[in-house]
């Protein structure tokens, strides 16, 4: 395990005899292989330092998505996997979803008949939307990517795979027209630090509601 919170780590060292910590990834990777392969699931600006790395290394890689914040990055990622016969695996979990399976199953079977229009719609919650993309590390543009691929990517995948076809063009519009500073409530917190009081009671909801 690799991270920069030195008490995670401390806190899964302390009762595993055999598990090694870090808190840097260069360290991990030049400490002599101790894991079969590397998962990388630090934040999206992180991929293009970490992945490369790792296969460089002689690990294989479990990459979270999204694979990088550009399209350059991306073919750079799958061309140095491609000379070192290494392999980069990307999380797009929902294909094996029993749900989407069953939908696969049908469009390819033909019972839907021909497929000429696939209409979705992503909803974000809005705790998702104020955490993650307002006031969170995915609201700045250089450690982000944009929206349709930070949060609608896993979407767009399962587009490609059920319609079995390549997507010819992609396309996202927005704008800053409500979520800025200057229209943030009056006595709102700069940071989601403000809220850190009521994370312990959440596993606790989480069980009951589960």
């Amino acid at each position: 395990m690799c991270t920069t919170g030195t008490s995670v780590v401390g806190g899964f060292i302390s009762d595993r005899a055999d598990f090694r910590g870090f808190t840097d990834a260069s360290a991990l990777l030049v400490a002599g292989k101790p894991a079969d392969m590397v998962i990388v699931a630090a934040p999206d600006n992180f991929h293009f330092e970490h992945c490369p790395a790792a296969l460089q290394a002689g690990y294989d890689v479990l990459l979270e998505k999204r694979i990088a914040t550009g399209p350059e990055q991306v073919w750079a990622i799958q061309q140095l996997a491609r000379r070192l016969g290494r392999r980069v695996t990307v999380c797009f979990v929902l294909r094996c979803a029993a749900f989407y399976r069953k939908v696969k199953q049908l469009i390819d079977s033909g019972a839907l008949a021909e497929i000429v229009s696939i209409q979705a719609s992503e909803g974000v919650m809005p705790w998702h939307q104020a955490h993650s993309f307002v006031r969170g590390h995915r609201a700045v543009v250089s450690r982000s990517s944009p929206m349709i691929l930070s949060k609608c990517c896993h979407d767009t995948d399962l587009l490609h795979w059920l319609a079995g076809r390549r997507c010819r063009r992609v396309a996202s519009f927005g704008s800053l027209q409500y979520f800025r500073a200057d229209r943030a409530p009056a006595g709102a917190p700069r940071t989601v630090h403000g809220w850190v009081s009521c994370w312990p009671k959440l596993p606790l909801q989480c069980a009951a509601v589960c």
